[in-house]
């Protein structure tokens, strides 16, 4: 980065700091850094606002593939004293990304929509009866055993005259005449009606029987209860009664309870605790109580007092099990379903054979966002998931449940029962559905598209469009790409986000599907830190570093990562730094995380177990938390500064159980998984496993990590509680951003979700909770504050959730994971070089520490920071492990390669290249309509898609070239610097811009001032790839540094050479490749400096702009003014102005005589380089100075050129053929200094107006 201006010495008056986080300040604080003087550090430190943190590191410059690279040297070193040796290694290199491909959008605009209607068709065969829900049970069937339960026996019957007659022949005196015992209800009934949420699809069930119950009683002998969750008793359901305190009935009273006594609620202690108590007292009032409860599912304790009763005669008893797989497959079945009504619920439960509880459990589960008791919601976000489960049930399976689907919307408005079909792709809708069915959901969006088209002159209702908003989270995830109603849904979203442009425009919404609103405006993008900015604005008043323009008619951008080939490495070995693989290694890449390496174990049957680690770089980080942080232990403290001296694989996931069982052959897990965690692993079986697998692969020496090191790849660079920031941009977990209502990033300060961690999310983070006081069997806790999440209840696979930042999958959750180290109390002693640390001194037996948390942890206890103590023989179903490669690192990867995303052999035979499959990302669509401005966070793959209805742009992430020392961002772009050691004195150094590709309008329009007819004829040049172009003429001290003899006129080392004829700019072009000759190739091919092409010229020198100077239009004045260029340009209406030279051109006489100047001047020439304004892109001295040479041959028209940018070269012509300059020159008339200006001159002129600018260009 260039400094603003000379540093100075220190100064006795303070000024307050200046931007103390502004790019050009650090490049000075760096430039101080590097001269050495630290009266000059501390100086320039107090001027921007850094201070000093410990000793002044040792200068000494090591050479490494990102030197020059801007660095941030703000980030604090820690104690000198106390901070360990540090092996000198590579620096992460600055992320900078660049243009590299520009096209016109190839997908075809909205079709025309046809005149089809426009009132939106109604449901034409409808469902005529009405679908009822089915009661558990009968009550035919249920009135006989209710009867066996609760009606004692009493002397009311007829004489028994077979007593009678037995009792008299046996000489018996009778005081009373036998009667027959029957039945009796008793003289009062209670009924405690439970109507606690969980219980909602067997609320109608519960209402039928209250009433055959109330009729079998008189109307004052009976008495109603209801139980709401949360109560510690009932209350009365009669509303004149419900301030009275609940009582029990009288004494010999039947008191019978429509629930579940809470043994169906997930966790409900406290509940089965007070159903307890209430039985307890009711049976002291000699009440018969009887529980009917929809599952036998109660313990010993609450059936000894209660007499249960099941709706069903013969109820099923699954085990744990078998209820949560039932449980699933109840979701699965109602996958496709937009709403759950219980009565759909309990069909598809009958459907299965599942027991009645499944019911509650179903409404239970956290896929269940509203449980009304008309019907339950399910999440969208899983909705993907369960249609895929769905869609994979038998057929016959699958017609049947549709048919029960169909039916419960018979009742219903037709959007739903179309909406369900739509969530279909069309071969499902006609496998599933009637074709009749599916014309009519297809004909509703149809016509709802034709509404929010405006096709003669209709307008959707609002409500209608609302229904679309809500429902089309749930809808299939590529529903924008259906073939037939695409078009239609684009037109629909188009109204709903113009109607409210606060609304997120959709994931995987096309902008060419838009409709067109406006002209064609022009939104320049720009890269700010890891922000992607967007803007309508002139160049001029972009944000951040500018990096394109892309043009819209719509508003509408699409940013999508792009997906990654699999490309090979010519030489996949060159990823090893060491130049060929390790035994072990099957394949081996880059990615947007950076180096990744897999091996694989074979199992008896030949099938292997392949898994990944990734390569985890060097570096030095905090340990251990913060005082203020929430939830923090003493034993996470004190925090101090580790420094990782070497880097290390890891598991980019705990081991799963597919990898322990082909080790070991068995597998102890509890959640049963493949793809999920091995859990119920000691520290020792850990230990056994590892010994094993090393044993397999000789080389690969893996080990359990240190617990510093464990942190440090958790936290992936980050100092937060979580490897994700406090405050932080939300995404769904497929990596979809989600937008803000205003159309801006959304940012919560507390992201802690179970959508991003799997853990007991009854329990947020940073919320007051405390245990209720008595230990519970399931460790319940209550809360103070603070929304509850998901609790899943088990693990999940180890890819289900994102990984972090260095591409480690669920370091926080899931299981908690062992490390190397013994417990202690806190980090009192603790090493600094991040190894393991254990004492040799404590028995076998001694703790040792595992991180992490789990899927039944608190959120606290999953932070980077926190630590538990484990026996090292303690087998739990939430104990795992995550191994890693931690001796010694001679098998590490190279610098990469932007182009080698995937390299690999397959083991030592070689026998091909390895693949990466990459799924394609949605993309983040943003609307610029009604706002000026949006962002995106710059995605860490290794391109990125930026799409319009009217352009494609690719950026990808920009390496630092081979020949380059440096390479950075400033206002104006992506630049890097060439450095060139001449044979005596110091380096010189030339800064060269990227220019993106792009197109532009080359040539002059009929009405510019000053035109010429070799001009013309305007016309649009495609500038099909980017390329680098010195950011001035090519100077006298570069000249001399490389081809030693100077033959400039006008000498100053900074100065443009000039007197080169196009002959003499080739030789230095050959020398200066043959110099950098090793760095000929990078990602794109072959690489070299050349001349540019005249139409690579002018697009660089208008640097976005179509008028006659890149700032704006010209006034010529004068032959030798026009005020305009003086600010931009050394011609010959200034070029003597303040004249530096003793020796000039006499501007008084000869050719200059007699003609209006800007300036009176009596020398002139050239002037040096950047002392006038840039151009929009960073590029000086464009215009005037000298003319500069291009590789074209001169041509009187530009008829028959090229459109894409490359030189114009005239195979016929011959050596001496006339080539094209550009620029105009110190010597120049006003008119001659405009973009769009050319000029012929022989190839082997040489005169002191003639100088050149190399570019370095794409040459294969």
């Amino acid at each position: 980065m260039p400094v603003s201006a000379p540093l100075e010495s220190p100064a006795s008056t303070f000024t307050p700091p200046i931007h103390p986080n502004a790019i050009c300040g650090r490049a000075d604080l760096v430039r101080a850094l590097a001269h050495g003087d630290d009266a000059l550090l501390a100086a320039v430190a107090a001027k921007l606002g850094y201070e000093r943190r410990g000793g002044v590191p040792d200068r000494t410059v090591v050479g490494t593939a990102t030197e020059g690279v801007d660095i941030d040297p703000t980030v604090p070193t820690g104690d000198a004293r106390s901070a360990p040796a540090v092996a000198p290694s590579a620096l992460d290199a600055a992320t900078f990304w660049r243009l590299v491909g520009r096209t016109q959008n190839p997908d075809a605009p909205p079709s025309a929509l046809d005149d089809g209607p426009v009132e939106l068709p109604t449901w034409r065969e409808r469902p005529a009866e009405l679908a009822r829900a089915r009661p558990l049970a009968e009550w035919r069937e249920l009135l006989p055993r209710l009867r066996v339960s609760l009606a004692g026996l009493s002397d009311i019957g007829a004489l028994d005259i077979a007593v009678i007659v037995r009792r008299l022949g046996r000489g018996e005196s009778l005081h009373q005449l036998p009667r027959a015992r029957r039945r009796r209800w008793g003289q009062s009934l209670q009924i405690i009606e439970d109507r606690s949420d969980h219980l909602v699809p067997y609320w109608d069930d519960q209402e039928a029987v209250r009433h055959r119950l109330q009729q079998l009683f008189p109307r004052y002998a009976v008495e109603h209860a209801l139980w709401f969750e949360g109560l510690k008793q009932p209350v009365w359901a009669e509303k004149t009664h419900r301030r009275e305190p609940y009582r029990p009935p009288i004494p010999g009273s039947l008191v019978v309870v429509l629930g579940d006594l809470g043994c169906l609620l997930r966790g409900a202690v406290a509940e089965r605790r007070h159903w307890l108590e209430l039985g307890r007292r009711l049976r002291a009032d000699r009440c018969r109580i009887l529980a009917l409860t929809p599952a036998p599912r109660c313990p010993a304790e609450l059936q000894s007092v209660w007499t249960l009763l099941t709706w069903e005669r013969h109820p099923a008893e699954p085990d744990d099990a078998g209820r949560k797989q039932a449980v699933q497959r109840l979701l699965a079945l109602a996958g496709n379903s937009l709403r759950l009504e219980p009565g759909l619920l309990r069909e598809l439960r009958l459907l299965i054979g599942a027991d009645a509880g499944a019911e509650s459990e179903v409404w239970q589960d956290p896929s269940v966002v509203s449980r009304s008791a008309v019907a339950a919601t399910l999440s969208p976000d899983d909705a993907e998931q369960r249609r895929k489960s769905f869609l994979d049930e038998p057929s016959e399976i699958r017609q049947r449940v549709m048919a029960l689907q169909r039916s419960w919307r018979a009742g219903l408005p037709s959007e739903i029962w179309f909406a369900e079909l739509q969530a279909l792709t069309p071969k499902q809708r006609l496998q599933l559905a009637s074709a009749e069915d599916g014309r009519d959901s297809s004909d509703f969006i149809s016509a709802l598209g034709r509404q929010a088209a405006g096709v003669r002159g209709a307008s959707p209702a609002p409500g209608a469009m609302a229904w679309f908003r809500d429902v089309a989270p749930w809808l299939r995830r590529d529903y924008l790409e259906d073939p037939e109603l695409r078009d239609y849904f684009h037109y629909i979203w188009a109204d709903i986000l113009r109607r409210d442009p606060r609304q997120k425009p959709p994931a995987g919404l096309d902008p060419a599907r838009v409709p067109i609103r406006y002209p064609v405006r022009r939104v320049n993008l720009s890269q700010v830190g890891d922000i992607l900015h967007l803007a309508y604005s002139r160049a001029a008043d972009v944000e951040g570093s500018p990096l394109a323009f892309v043009e819209t008619s719509n508003g509408f951008i699409s940013v999508q990562a792009a997906v990654v080939e699999a490309i090979p490495s010519r030489d996949s070995n060159a990823f090893w730094e060491a130049g060929e693989p390790p035994t072990w290694a099957k394949r081996w890449g880059w990615d947007e995380y950076g180096a990744w390496v897999e091996f694989e174990i074979e199992g008896e049957g030949g099938d292997g177990v392949t898994q990944r680690m990734r390569w985890i770089e060097p570096g030095s980080f905090m340990m251990g938390s913060p005082e203020d942080e929430p939830e923090r232990s003493d034993s996470e403290g004190p925090r101090h500064e580790v420094a990782i001296c070497d880097g290390f694989w890891l598991f980019d996931t705990a081991c799963t159980q597919a990898l322990w069982a082909v080790v070991t052959g068995d597998d102890p897990s509890v959640f049963k998984g493949p793809d999920r965690p091995v859990e119920r692993v000691s520290w020792d079986d850990a230990r056994l496993f590892i010994d094993s697998i090393n044993s397999r692969l000789p080389g690969l020496a893996l080990g359990l990590p240190s617990e510093a090191k464990w942190e440090y790849a958790c936290r992936a660079g980050t100092d937060t509680p979580f490897s994700f920031a406090e405050t932080a941009v939300l995404s769904t977990e497929d990596g979809v951003v989600l937008v803000s209502e205003d159309g801006f990033l959304l940012a919560v300060e507390n992201p802690i979700s179970p959508d991003r961690i799997n853990y007991n999310g009854k329990y947020t983070y940073n919320v007051n909770y405390t245990h209720d006081g008595s230990h519970t069997h399931d460790g319940s806790y209550t809360h103070d504050d603070g929304m509850k999440g998901k609790f899943r209840e088990e693990t999940l696979p180890v890819k289900a959730l994102a990984p972090n930042g260095w591409g480690l999958y669920q370091m926080h959750g899931n299981v908690w994971e062992w490390t190397q180290d013994h417990w202690h109390d806190n980090y009192a002693g603790a090493p600094s070089d991040g190894s393991a640390w254990t004492d040799a001194s404590v028995s076998s037996d001694a703790g040792r520490v595992v991180r992490g948390g789990c899927w039944a942890s608190s959120a606290g206890s999953c932070r980077s920071a926190f630590r538990l103590r484990n026996r090292p023989d303690n087998r739990s179903n939430i104990l795992g492990f995550r191994p890693a490669r931690t001796k010694g690192c001679e098998h590490k990867p190279a610098q990469p390669r932007e182009r080698s995303v995937v390299a690999g052999s397959d083991g030592p035979e070689g026998g091909g290249l390895g693949s990466e499959q990459a799924t394609e990302p949605q993309a983040l669509v943003l609307l610029l309509d009604g706002h000026h401005e949006a962002s995106a966070p710059l995605s860490k793959a290794a391109r990125l898609e930026i799409r319009t209805d009217r352009e494609v742009l690719t950026l990808r992430r920009a390496p630092k070239p081979g020949w380059a020392s440096a390479i950075g961002r400033d206002r104006f772009g992506l630049w890097a610097d060439l450095r060139v050691e001449p044979e005596s004195g110091e380096p010189v150094i030339q800064r060269l811009r990227w220019i993106p590709p792009g197109r532009f309008e080359m040539g002059s329009p009929e009405d510019e001032p000053g035109r010429f007819e070799y001009e013309g004829r305007s016309h649009t040049v495609v500038i099909e790839r980017g390329y680098w172009l010195f950011d001035t003429p090519c100077t006298q001290a570069l000249w001399e540094a490389v081809m030693g003899k100077n033959p400039s006129r006008f000498r100053t080392s900074d100065r443009p050479v000039e007197r080169v004829s196009w002959s003499d700019a080739q030789d230095f072009l050959e020398r200066l490749n043959k110099h950098f000759e090793k760095d000929s190739e990078d990602e794109f091919g072959q690489q070299a400096f050349a001349l540019p092409g005249e139409a690579q010229w002018e697009y660089a020198c208008r640097a976005g702009t179509d008028t006659a100077l890149y700032t704006g239009s010209i006034e010529i004045r004068g032959e030798l003014d026009a005020p305009a260029l003086d600010a931009i340009a050394w011609y010959g209406g200034n070029c003597g102005l303040d004249f530096d030279l003793q020796e000039g051109e006499d501007t008084t006489k000869g050719w200059w005589e007699g003609k209006q100047k800007q300036y009176d001047h009596r020398h002139g020439g050239t002037r040096r380089v950047k002392q006038k304004q840039p151009n929009p892109w960073g590029l000086y001295d464009m215009l005037g100075n000298v003319w500069e040479w291009t590789q074209d041959h001169w041509r009187e028209r530009y008829v028959g050129a090229p459109t894409d940018g490359t030189p114009w070269i005239d195979a016929n012509a011959g050596p001496g053929a006339a080539r094209v300059v550009r620029g105009g020159s110190w010597y120049s008339f006003a008119r001659n200094c405009r973009s769009a200006y050319r000029l012929r001159i022989l190839h082997d002129v040489r005169r002191g107006i003639l100088g050149f600018r190399p570019a370095r260009v794409q040459v294969s």
